[in-house]
């Protein structure tokens, strides 16, 4: 049965809720209804003791538990009677917790764990003074990364790097359990499972051309997510990520960017984006900037200038900046912006066939634009457009217009062969 939408749960059970005769029935049935169906072998039945805090949602689940001696296995017989694809990351906080699966053996203690796939049997011992965290993750979050990288039970270092930023944040999301959402609870398990798949495939040192791909991916996404954060850089980045400042600056160099550009960027999209919002209108410039992670409002109306063309305000009142796009028509092989302007004549208006809308969705105002052809009359799109958007052209057509001080000539490039 699906959860709802708000499905976060955060639930407690121990065996003292029960006489002591009952309590290893108990906790047989209570382990197998949250982790499917497994075999139990205890050191003493008539006493058994062991509690869980169990934080799930319709995504992820994550228990932390202790309990007295006990084994686990789970036979190939379970396996196809009760069909559970996904995985298991298992983190020991106390005592020793020893895995078995496909021929390899994981001794696990504090500072490392492993991957379990329930799809496969397995045994799992654990001694008496065992306190640990087991992670429920989708088989379809890991698959694609790991590549069903195989054997899964080998131990993962959790004391340093990436490794450790990985157990602070299971750490994490288990103590702050009662103030939290679904969509908290499920943002943080995404971002574990993400870290934890590049600590699987031994990436958690990027050097190479594909692994600093996936770290520049990383510090975009952690930038989008936190970029109203007045204490964001490139260092803080760092440390919540456990790379080095010099790894992220590596992959966003070959992009083309640094920590400081990419934060900057991303803050300004995130105003530009308010400013467009309905919602935000009764917010001043001043409370936009301070909740953009700006340090003033004149430090986000230089910015903002620099990268729109615009003042926020203006853009507010109904400026569209320089970002407005004229795009092909359907079908169309746009040329390449940047190429040599059109400097002939200006050739029959027919065969022009550009069609343009405005990026940012805004009327026409306080800027240059570009004139209309007659030969978009009819389009859906605005009388003017700005002078210093970018043009792409259909192939062979010519796009005859006035921009600012140099009539017949162009942006789009290559428009007048």
């Amino acid at each position: 049965m699906s959860l709802p939408a708000e499905s976060y749960i955060v639930e407690t059970r121990t065996t003292a809720e029960v006489d002591p005769h009952e309590r290893a029935d108990f906790w047989s049935e209570h382990v197998g209804s949250h982790q499917s169906r497994m075999g139990y072998r205890y050191a003493r039945t008539d006493d058994f003791h062991g509690a869980t805090v169990r934080q799930r949602t319709e995504r992820y689940q994550l228990v932390k538990f202790w309990s007295d001696e006990v084994a686990y296995s789970r036979t190939a017989r379970q396996v196809r009677q009760d069909p559970d694809e996904d995985y298991r990351l298992l983190l020991p906080l106390s005592g020793e917790i020893v895995l078995r699966q496909d021929g390899q053996e994981a001794r696990l203690t504090p500072g490392t764990g492993t991957l379990v796939s329930f799809a496969a049997p397995f045994e799992c011992l654990q001694d008496a003074s065992t306190h640990a965290f087991v992670l429920t993750i989708p088989a379809r979050e890991m698959d694609g990364p790991l590549n069903r990288k195989s054997p899964l039970a080998t131990g993962l270092d959790l004391s340093r790097g990436l490794g450790r930023v990985v157990s602070s944040m299971i750490g994490d999301l288990h103590a702050e359990r009662d103030h939290l959402t679904d969509a908290h609870f499920n943002a943080v398990s995404d971002r574990v499972v993400e870290l934890l798949c590049m600590l699987a495939l031994g990436d958690d040192r990027p050097d190479g051309a594909g692994q600093l791909t996936d770290v520049e991916t990383m510090v975009r996404r952690y930038v989008r997510e936190h970029a109203a954060d007045p204490g964001l850089t490139g260092t803080s980045m760092a440390h919540a990520l456990g790379w080095s400042l010099r790894q992220i600056q590596l992959a966003l160099q070959r992009a083309g960017t640094t920590p400081r550009d990419l934060i900057r960027e991303e803050r300004l999209r995130l105003v530009r984006e308010r400013l467009q919002c309905g919602d935000c209108e009764h917010l001043t410039i001043t409370d936009l900037a301070f909740a953009s992670g700006f340090s003033s409002a004149s430090a986000l109306s230089t910015a903002f200038r620099q990268r729109y063309g615009v003042s926020p305000r203006e853009m507010r009142s109904g400026g569209g900046g320089r970002d407005a796009v004229v795009r092909s028509a359907p079908g169309a092989a746009p040329l390449t912006a940047g190429g040599p302007p059109h400097r002939g004549p200006a050739p029959p208006l027919s065969d022009v066939t550009v069609v343009a809308e405005l990026a940012d969705g805004q009327p026409p105002g306080g800027r240059p634009w570009h004139r209309r052809t007659p030969a978009a009359a009819g389009r859906p799109f605005p009388d003017r457009i700005p002078a210093h958007s970018r043009v792409d052209v259909t192939a062979g057509s010519h796009h005859p217009c006035t921009y600012g001080e140099n009539p017949g000539r162009c942006w789009a490039g290559n428009h007048g062969r």
